[in-house]
């Protein structure tokens, strides 16, 4: 099976390396070649030479850009090929109507399939169980793979995994700030803290989150003092109120 890859920015750019290495055939189109020279791949091939040559044709780029891409890929033979769509908040049938194609998956990977290590949840219309197969077994090059029921599980993933790596960074950088608040240097802050998660996610092997809350927290103790501090301060509800604000926002991208 033959990737070509539209748009190399992040998700782009880390797609193609998790296929590289599992020795799936890559070419990619983007505005700027030093993107794709980066990856050690060609960066001469123009969107018909790359579409020409492929039997999946990847879609990562902005969703604002989409119609105008669109535009351009009408131009070339994509009949029999299958499209693979990475863009937040453009449906199945917006693909379905501006690329006139039948065979049309919709995927919401996270940045962490650079490292092999990124959840992909996707579903599909128009492709053979075989093809479906074929994309389960590319999919999980990424990480974990999970095909979806509908595409309205697509967009819940899209705000829990999709975007789970920059907001769980966000509350990692929170950590080390409070840390240099409280007098440690910044090589101190950050070292406390990274070992701080990677010793947490290791416990979380073998224990559910409340598991591992009951045995950190002694019973009238800091933990406890901690946790009950952001209860009381609605942390469930703030975050719930993002997530609403968050699928809300998704839905005028492709406008």
């Amino acid at each position: 099976m033959k990737i070509g890859i539209i748009g190399c920015g992040h998700m782009g750019g880390a797609l193609a390396q998790s296929f590289m290495k599992n020795n799936y055939s890559v070419a990619v189109f983007d505005r700027h070649p030093d993107k794709i020279q980066a990856l050690g791949l060609a960066s001469d091939l123009s969107l018909e030479d790359v579409c020409r040559g492929s039997d999946v044709i990847l879609l990562a780029v902005k969703p604002q850009v989409f119609s105008d891409l669109a535009s351009e890929l009408k131009q070339t033979n994509l009949k029999e090929k299958i499209m693979l769509s990475v863009m937040a908040g453009v449906s199945l049938q917006d693909l379905k109507e501006q690329l006139a194609v039948s065979k049309i998956i919709r995927c919401m990977p996270n940045l962490s399939v650079k490292d092999q290590q990124g959840v992909l949840g996707w579903t599909s219309v128009g492709c053979e169980a075989s093809e479906r197969q074929e994309l389960q077994d590319l999919m999980s090059s990424g990480g974990l793979a999970l095909e979806l029921k509908s595409e309205e599980q697509v967009d819940k993933m899209t705000l829990i995994s999709g975007c789970g790596p920059g907001y769980l960074a966000y509350w990692y950088e929170a950590m080390i700030t409070q840390a240099k608040n409280l007098g440690f240097q910044e090589a101190e802050a950050q070292a406390i803290v990274k070992q701080t998660i990677e010793g947490t996610t290791k416990l979380l092997e073998n224990n559910s989150p409340q598991e591992l809350q009951k045995n950190v927290s002694s019973k009238g103790g800091v933990t406890e003092c901690l946790t009950q501090s952001l209860e009381q301060q609605g942390f469930q509800e703030i975050f719930q109120k993002a997530l609403q604000e968050a699928a809300e926002h998704m839905k005028n991208l492709n406008t």
